[in-house]
């Protein structure tokens, strides 16, 4: 009996004492010491810089690549000449257009001058007519006064005034003709002349087609990328060339969606180029998440340092707030924001950790907010203390 109450005394003693804190190196552990202050909140990501304005030369027609007079990084002016094409379909069809013209201009000189023709020869009969009528006129009046003298006989007089009649209604009519064949020489010549426009548009657009065989820039900057062969054979719509301004850059953050919450357009940036740190502010925020990042538009407020080029690799860093009187840490392995975790927390002679229940509040890329469980001055565990989830004390070595 006496042996039995010894054994079970002992057990809860042990009980009581819980297990024996496990010894930890030092060496392998990282520390921070609780703070009071101001806390900036930052977000951070990597990316790349990228032209503001990009011009992307395609084809509009298909065609055989003949000549290729630039490559990637060369300079080029909006005229420059990148590429040649050739296209046998295109070049016909300018050379048809140019003859469907020159057949037109001839038809329209033809034109011209038979209306002209048939405009004086209508002229010519009119003149003849007037004649005609100034002798019958003429002839009438000399009839009238020998009628009149009882010289001939009435019959010739009326003969006399008809054929002046007829003669001034066949002039009235030989006049109506002329001023019809005006009106029609008008609506000829205009219908051809709308015709040979038609045709100078359908040539200057084939022309147009046949001169955009030799492919130009559009844009004044540097040739980034031109995937093309020769000979080789592109359809339209095919990408031949990339132009940029290197001079105008902005920068492409990834940030990671949960962190990108808070972002805003406005928002104070640091870019880091590898060459130098540059201020920056938010432009545009991508609506959509790819791959669980949401790209993050940065412009510059001054001149990048010198070296930038397109798709270079960088670091932003976004200003969110800056938090005023708070207590903060060390950002540790594990903890996000509004979690409870529990923290190893140093005592007084540094020899041992306790762990304590840590409640966090806002975060930013190096530092989280403390608020409850921890006090200015603290020194605790930040690193992976997983292995000891069993223990609440650690001794440390």
């Amino acid at each position: 009996m006496i042996a039995v109450a010894a054994i079970a005394t002992g057990a809860w003693t042990v009980a009581r004492l819980g297990k024996a804190a496990p010894a930890v190196a030092r060496a392998g552990l990282y520390f921070d010491t609780v703070r009071r202050g101001a806390m900036l909140r930052t977000v951070g990501g990597p990316g790349r810089l990228v032209p503001k304005r990009i011009r992307w030369v395609t084809a509009l027609h298909a065609g055989r690549v003949e000549a290729i007079h630039v490559e990637p990084g060369s300079p080029v002016h909006e005229k420059t000449v990148i590429l040649e094409l050739s296209n046998s379909d295109v070049e016909l069809a300018a050379l048809q257009a140019d003859m469907a013209l020159k057949e037109a201009e001839a038809d329209l000189t033809s034109l011209r001058a038979q209306l002209e023709s048939a405009e004086l020869a209508q002229q010519a009969v009119i003149e003849a007519a007037r004649a005609q009528l100034r002798d019958a006129k003429q002839t009438e009046i000399d009839d009238a006064n020998l009628f009149h003298e009882k010289i001939i006989a009435k019959i010739i007089y009326e003969r006399s005034k008809n054929r002046r009649a007829d003669l001034a209604a066949r002039l009235a009519i030989e006049q109506k003709r002329l001023t019809h064949h005006g009106r029609s020489k008008v609506a000829q010549l205009a219908a051809q002349s709308s015709r040979l426009r038609q045709l100078r548009s359908i040539q200057a657009f084939r022309r147009k087609q046949l001169t955009m065989l030799h492919v130009r820039a559009g844009a004044e900057g540097v040739c980034q990328e031109l995937p093309l062969e020769l000979g080789q054979w592109v359809t339209p719509g095919a990408l031949l060339a990339k132009v940029v301004d290197p001079t105008e850059l902005k920068a492409e953050l990834r940030i990671a969606e949960l962190q990108a919450k808070e972002i805003h357009v406005g928002q104070k940036t640091i870019v880091d180029t590898r060459n130098g740190k540059v201020p920056a502010r938010v432009a545009r925020i991508d609506p959509a998440v790819s791959a669980g990042t949401v790209t993050v538009d940065v412009v510059f407020e001054r001149g990048l340092p010198k070296g930038s080029r397109p798709d270079q690799s960088i670091e932003g860093t976004i200003e969110l707030e800056n938090l005023r009187d708070v207590v903060f840490v060390r950002r540790p392995v594990f903890g996000d924001v509004n979690e409870t975790v529990g923290i190893f927390k140093l005592d007084k002679d540094d020899h041992y950790a306790e762990r304590v229940p840590v409640r966090f509040g806002k975060t930013s890329v190096t530092n989280i907010q403390i608020l409850e469980g921890l006090t200015p001055g603290d020194r605790v565990i930040l690193s992976d203390m997983s292995r000891w989830t069993d223990y609440s004390r650690v001794r440390l070595n």
